[in-house]
């Protein structure tokens, strides 16, 4: 008998212990730390999503919340060398679960971002940023500054932002709003939607398959390219005044070349069956628009 109530025991202080732990892996942790600014600040993520605002202060603040099947398999890291702040994710195994960085940091610091599949939202402020995502999600409004930004599969979102944007995904779409830059936006079969955009600069848009189309809240004072290889592409003036060099080309006669040009004493063209050269008005700036079998249209 009394063996049997000294194995009851054992087992009640193991199960009590087991339920313990559990309840702790499963539990929300939270961290916070605040560093001086610094220069540069480096992310490095495997899974967790990040947003950066900028702070009320001159300091980075850093709070990182997680919850996962075995908190325990999961460290964040943030060390601090010379004038650069380093953020990890280290996993020490494989586990399940939500992670998310929250940072607030002055504008000026530097940002670079690399994830494999977590998303990035950016808030408010003016700096250079580096983005690099796999899967993840890359959203920035009302940013001023050199952006470069690259995904995978994951869609890159700018709203109301300037300076010089440089955008890259490989399956993902492109959607600019609201801003005024020098525009490089690139995709392998994404779609690329530029709206209320104006060229503070040079710019060029490309998709392989996918469709390219702007809508120009301004008339262009700089040289613009839109080019696709199957998919349509579309520059839409919405009422601004067209004027410019235009060159529209496409290698298949069964692709159409839509344009609102009309013969008139400012208008010279020259025209074949896959081409358009059209000058209205001035030399400058000059309009290219290419595809290889997708339809190009020009709207007023």
């Amino acid at each position: 008998m009394k063996q049997l109530i000294v194995l009851c025991f054992i087992l009640c202080f193991v199960t009590g212990a087991f339920q313990t732990a559990k309840s702790q892996d499963n539990k929300t942790e939270e961290i916070t730390k605040t560093f001086s600014t610094k220069d540069v600040i480096n992310m490095n993520f495997v899974s967790g999503e990040c947003k950066v605002i900028k702070s009320n202060d001159r300091n980075i603040n850093v709070t990182v919340t997680y919850k996962l099947k075995n908190n325990g398999s999961f460290e964040p890291e943030m060390e601090e060398v010379g004038n650069t702040l380093t953020l990890n994710e280290n996993l020490k195994s494989k586990t399940s679960g939500a992670v998310k960085w929250n940072v607030s940091v002055p504008s000026g610091v530097k940002i670079s971002f690399n994830s494999a599949s977590g998303d990035f939202h950016l808030i408010d402020v003016s700096t250079d940023l580096i983005v690099n995502t796999s899967s993840g999600e890359v959203t920035v409004d009302n940013y001023s500054g050199k952006i470069n930004a690259t995904s995978t599969s994951g869609n890159i979102i700018l709203n109301n932002s300037d300076g010089n944007l440089t955008l890259n995904t490989t399956s993902g779409d492109i959607t600019v709003t609201n801003s005024k830059s020098i525009f490089t936006l690139g995709s392998t079969s994404g779609n690329i939607t530029a709206s209320s955009i104006t060229l503070s600069g040079k710019s060029s848009f490309y998709s392989t398959a996918g469709n390219a189309t702007l809508n120009l809240s301004e008339s262009p004072d700089f040289d613009l390219s839109v080019s696709t290889t199957s998919g349509d592409a579309e520059i839409n003036y919405v009422g601004n005044h067209i004027a410019g060099h235009f060159e529209l080309s496409v290698e298949k006669k069964s692709s159409s070349i839509t344009t609102p040009f009309t013969n008139d004493d400012d208008t010279k063209e020259k025209h074949g069956d896959t081409f358009r050269i059209i000058t209205i008005e001035k030399e400058t700036p000059v309009i290219k628009m290419y595809s290889v079998s997708g339809n190009l249209t020009i709207r007023k």
